[in-house]
C-alpha cells in the first residue's frame, strides 16, 4: 500500500511533508490489498491543524481555557427550569472559541478526553453543590460521557467519588450517553450503564434518532430519560408525527422525554399540545 502527497499542498517544510506522507500511508493501509491513498491539500491542512489543536489542548485545563456552560431544561408541567445539561467550551487565546465538534474528536483520538471528562465531572458536581447551598435542592445537572469514558472501567468509581466528595445525592445527577456510542460499544456500554445505574444516578439516552438504537436496547437498559435529537425538534412544526412517535415510544418504556434545542415559541406550543 502507498500513501501519496504533493508539494507544497501537503506542507511547506520537511516535517510537515513527512507527517502528511505518514498519514496518507496510514489511510492506505486501512484497506486490505494493494491500495494507494492521495492526501489532498485540504485534508493535509486539516490534519496539521488537528495536530496543533491536540498539542494546545493538552495544556488547556492548566491554562484555564476550558469552561462549562449550561443548557437549561424546562418542565412543561411545572413551567419552571428544573435542571441543566453541562456542556464544555474551549476558548483559545489565539484561535478563539473552538467548536466542541472540532476539538472533542481530537481529544477522543488522543485519549485526552479522559482527563477532560473528569474535569467536567468535577466542575458539574461543584456547581450542583453550590446550587443546593443556594436553596435549589431539587435542581438536576447532567454531564456527557464520551465513548472513551464508557470503555473506562474506573469511570463509575470516579463518578461515585466526586458525588461523595461534594456530599451530593446521586438522584439529582445524571449521565448522558449518546445513541451512537451505545450502538458502537454495545455490550461494553450496556455493562457501564448498569454499573452507573447502581450508583443511583439518572441515565439519559442522548441524540435519540441518530444512531439506530434497537428496541432491545431500550428494553434491556435501566434508562431514565430519552432525549429527542435537535434535528427532530427542528422539524417539529413541519413533521410533528416524528416527535409524536418518539414520545409514544418513550412512554411505552416508561421513560421521561426531553426535546433538545427548543428555540422558538411555536416549537414550545407544539410540544405543550403533546
Amino acid at each position: 500500500s502507498a500513501g501519496i502527497i504533493s508539494y507544497p499542498e501537503a506542507g511547506s517544510r520537511v516535517e510537515e511533508l513527512m507527517q502528511s506522507a505518514n498519514q496518507a500511508r496510514h489511510q492506505a493501509s486501512r484497506y486490505t490489498g494493494n491500495y494507494w491513498y492521495l492526501l489532498d491539500g485540504m485534508i493535509a491542512a486539516k490534519l496539521r491543524e488537528d495536530k496543533w489543536l491536540e498539542s494546545e489542548l493538552s495544556s488547556a485545563i492548566q491554562l484555564q481555557q476550558l469552561r462549562v456552560v449550561f443548557q437549561p431544561q424546562y418542565s412543561l408541567i411545572t413551567k419552571k427550569i428544573i435542571g441543566a445539561e453541562v456542556l464544555l467550551r474551549w476558548h483559545h487565546p489565539e484561535f478563539g472559541m473552538v467548536p466542541p465538534d472540532r476539538f472533542i474528536p481530537i481529544a477522543e483520538h488522543s485519549s485526552q478526553i479522559l482527563d477532560i471528562d473528569l474535569w467536567v465531572l468535577n466542575q458539574a458536581c461543584q456547581c450542583l453543590a453550590k446550587l443546593q447551598e443556594l436553596g435549589f435542592t431539587e435542581f438536576h445537572l447532567s454531564v456527557n460521557a464520551s465513548a472513551t469514558e464508557l470503555s473506562n472501567p474506573n469511570y463509575p468509581k470516579e463518578v461515585s467519588r466526586c458525588l461523595n466528595h461534594y456530599k451530593l445525592s446521586p438522584e439529582f445527577f445524571g449521565i448522558e450517553i449518546t445513541e451512537t456510542a451505545l450502538v458502537e460499544l454495545d455490550d461494553v456500554a450496556r455493562n457501564m450503564v448498569k454499573t452507573l445505574k447502581e450508583i443511583g444516578v439518572e441515565i439519559s439516552l442522548d441524540d435519540f434518532g441518530t444512531g439506530y438504537t434497537s428496541l432491545n436496547h431500550l428494553a434491556a437498559l435501566p434508562l431514565d430519560i430519552l432525549k429527542i435529537d435537535k434535528s427532530y425538534t427542528d422539524q417539529l412544526l413541519e413533521h410533528p408525527k416524528l416527535v409524536d412517535s418518539i414520545i409514544q415510544l418513550a412512554e411505552a418504556f416508561n421513560l421521561q422525554v426531553i426535546a433538545e434545542g427548543v428555540e422558538t415559541q411555536a416549537q414550545l406550543q407544539e410540544l405543550i399540545k403533546k
